[in-house]
């Protein structure tokens, strides 16, 4: 991935088919998407500075909405900030702390806000790198140029916990129950929930290569091989034609977010 390339983001939320609030909110650059439905969506940006992200609001919590959507506008200002000032880095795992801390003077002083939460997943493109940072069960995958899903992140579930301290032998964590996948890990409006974990990572892409940034609603409709729709010799607009795919799989009963990145030509 060559610094100022362009790129060709798709992207695509649904609400889901239950009676439920959307509680999943979409970063693109500086500007927040938040809507029942968002259908498939191209867009064109540069490589050298680009952000995007997903937040998934925990629905056992009070304003899952609420804290998803305020924490990625959080994000954009700290996004515009760096550029105002003229520094062209990557958000790094500080930034994600001062996030917190912005969230919980915004919501933790309310009661109907406080303990608010939500998951976050997001990549910041600067120089030749895709650095994501990533808190909750929201994942990123790197997309191969034969199509292969290759997942980025851990989830901060228990399940994960008690594999990763060898309580319960490894195995997949997608096929265990609700409970054993609870939230181990998440950005809370509360000013004593500081002690979260934030991984960091920094891909970097080869020729044909993309990512993949989605909510836990999307992870079941997720195959392992998405060539028939990536390859090169398939459609002109790669992306698209696979944020489409995914979304018309996912069951519809959680809130779905998903936002694919590939370098254009």
């Amino acid at each position: 991935m060559i610094s100022g390339a362009a790129l060709r983001l798709a992207f695509a939320t649904h609400i889901g088919h239950l009676p439920r609030k959307q509680q999943d909110a979409l970063l693109v650059r500086d500007r927040v998407i938040q809507a029942p439905a968002v259908q498939p969506t191209v867009e064109n940006v540069q490589a050298d500075d680009c952000l995007i992200a997903v937040a998934d609001g925990v629905t056992l919590g009070p304003a899952g909405e609420i804290a998803s959507r305020t924490l990625l506008e959080i994000l954009a200002e700290l996004w515009r900030g760096s550029r105002a000032k003229g520094e062209l880095r990557p958000l790094s795992a500080r930034d994600i702390r001062t996030a917190q801390f912005r969230l919980c003077e915004r919501l933790a002083n309310h009661a109907r806000n406080r303990g608010a939460a939500t998951t976050l997943v997001m990549a910041h493109l600067v120089d030749d790198g895709a650095h994501i940072l990533h808190v909750g069960d929201s994942r990123a995958y790197r997309i191969t140029a034969a199509g292969d899903l290759c997942c980025l992140t851990k989830d901060h579930t228990a399940a994960r916990r008690l594999i990763e301290e060898g309580e319960i032998p490894d195995c997949d964590v997608d096929e265990l129950g609700s409970i054993m996948r609870s939230l181990d890990g998440a950005l809370i409006a509360d000013y004593a929930a500081d002690d979260f974990p934030v991984d960091v990572l920094t891909v970097r892409l080869a020729v044909g290569e993309g990512l993949l940034l989605c909510t836990d609603g999307v992870i079941d409709a997720l195959p392992r091989n998405v060539g028939d729709w990536w390859g090169e010799d398939k459609v002109t607009d790669h992306g698209l034609r696979l944020v489409q795919q995914i979304m018309d799989g996912v069951s519809g009963e959680d809130n779905a977010t998903l936002v694919v990145l590939r370098p254009s030509g």
